[in-house]
């Protein structure tokens, strides 16, 4: 017979015959430490422990079997495992346990049970709900449609490829008829712009959700990747894996040029036509100096046409003002950048160089942030330099909450070499860095440049990550519009990384 009733934590014991576990514990204790360490994880736990500590409640009730002298939990043991972590304070460290969210979870003191005094009818509960579908019986999850369908009921963003597949079987534009006509499912979709290969490779994203259908470049690539897809008989056969679907999109062209510095050099910057410039509110004659920029038959800094990849608005803004600023890096590529864009004395009286800088600018500032932290990751490899950082000092612990080892291992692990230099880990890598140099000069300089990064709300993972991002995806074009004292900040900010970088290394 079953029961519903809620019983106190204190009085639950936990299951030491646990399926979880590869063998029986022989205490509680065990039982906590075999979760946490082997099935399933500390990760998990703490994620687990993040969520009840959030809530204040757990969503499933517990199932336990009372044998008339205790009540032993079949199912919930991780739920009860946090309820009674706190009794073991050396595991509470040991696993680094949030002391706020503990606190939290202590706070729950009764939970809901199902509670059997038929041993079998509890197994049959707990198998019924952990042995997947049973033909059934059992609970049948949802796949990635079903998710995407209950956000959306929810109000919340949905996955790209339920996304994709909705934009074309909604329009009406005749242009994508064929596509419409011819879409079958989801999974097809998720497999075929889910792929590193098509995501990173063809459109230039950071992951396979900033698929942009507000995007024209966009749309256009995926309806002549699906268009090609079709044509070839559209058999999910075709794009089973990552191999075979790189191998049936080999020859689709990329969604843009590679941006490499060779590749941005491609021809002369184009005038804005009067009526551009009646519409900027600007005057319609160029000034001498535009004039020798625009009548120059190989200028080395390209216009970003508006029809081309960012379709930011364009307004009166002043970038690259950093002629006085000290940054002295030995990279050939970096300083023909540097002394190009700063030689031009760019103003907001300059109607066309003006555009093409707020157009560009970010692919700019990722170039000259790429090759600066290039030349820092291989300096700061060199045992020599490696000496000039405090490194064993114990404080850097306690104050950045990163140990020595994992800031270095940002510029020195085998795995830094396989992704863009422009990441969160380098730039923060870079930040806590600048704070632990032996030099006291160095440090006076450090120290008002990363002030200033403070104010400019740059000085953690987090906004660091959101800056990264932001450049990259206004490079890719999934970005179109940038607010305009954010992209003065961030011009700023790449300045300041430039002059944090160069002070170091200097």
């Amino acid at each position: 017979m079953k029961q519903t009733r809620e019983i106190t934590s204190l009085e639950l014991k936990m299951w030491l015959e646990n399926a979880r576990y590869e063998y029986g514990q022989i205490n509680e204790k065990e039982c906590i430490r075999t979760l946490f360490e082997k099935s399933p994880g500390t990760a998990k736990m703490l994620k687990l422990l993040e969520s009840i500590s959030d809530t204040g409640y757990f969503n499933e009730s517990f199932i336990v079997f009372d044998n008339g002298e205790e009540k032993v939990t079949l199912d919930g043991n991780r739920r009860l495992s946090l309820l009674k972590l706190s009794e073991y304070p050396d595991l509470v460290e040991k696993y680094k346990v949030s002391n706020e969210q503990l606190n939290k979870v202590k706070l729950i003191t009764n939970v809901v049970c199902d509670v059997y005094d038929d041993v079998e009818k509890a197994y049959d509960h707990v198998e019924n709900r952990h042995q997947g579908q049973s033909e059934g019986v059992g609970l049948i999850p949802w796949n990635s449609e079903n998710k995407d369908n209950f956000n959306e009921t929810r109000g919340r963003r949905v996955g790209f490829s339920k996304r994709i597949f909705d934009f074309f079987k909604n329009t009406s534009n005749p242009e994508y008829n064929f596509v419409r006509k011819n879409l079958k499912d989801i999974t097809t979709i998720k497999r075929i712009f889910g792929a590193k290969c098509i995501s990173k490779d063809k459109f230039h994203l950071s992951n396979s959700d900033g698929y942009d259908l507000d995007n024209a470049q966009h749309v256009g690539k995926i309806n002549e990747m699906l268009k090609f897809f079709y044509e070839q008989g559209g058999n999910v056969g075709q794009v089973y894996n990552v191999d075979l679907t790189q191998a049936l999109f080999k020859d689709i062209s990329t969604i843009q040029d590679d941006m490499t510095p060779n590749a941005l050099f491609k021809g002369p910057i184009e005038p804005l036509n009067k009526k551009e410039l009646i519409e900027n509110g600007m005057e319609t004659d160029a000034n001498d100096s535009e004039k020798s920029l625009l009548n120059s038959p190989t200028p080395k800094i390209p216009q970003v046409k508006s029809s081309s990849k960012n379709k930011l608005k364009f307004s009166q803004v002043n970038l690259f003002e950093w002629k006085s600023k000290g940054i002295d890096i030995d990279n050939n590529e970096l300083k023909y950048y540097l002394n190009e864009l700063t030689s031009y004395q760019i103003n907001s009286n300059s109607a066309n160089i003006s555009k093409f800088l707020y157009q560009s600018a970010p692919v700019y500032y990722r170039i000259m942030l790429e090759c600066a932290i290039g030349n820092f990751t291989s300096w700061i490899k060199m045992p020599v330099n490696q000496k000039k950082f405090n490194y064993n000092n114990v404080n850097i612990e306690i104050e950045f909450g990163k140990s020595k080892d994992v800031i270095f291992e940002r510029f020195t692990g085998t795995s830094t070499m396989k992704e863009s230099m422009v990441n969160t880990n380098k730039l923060h890598g870079i930040l806590l860095l600048s704070k632990v140099m032996k030099s006291n000069n160095k440090v006076t300089i450090l120290r008002k440049h990363t002030k200033r990064l403070n104010e400019l709300a740059l000085n953690n993972e987090a906004s660091l990550s959101q800056f990264v991002d932001e450049i990259n995806n206004i490079v890719h074009g999934s970005i179109t519009s940038l607010d305009n004292n954010k992209l003065k900040n961030y011009d700023e900010a790449t300045c300041l990384f430039l002059q944090i970088i160069s002070t170091t290394m200097n």
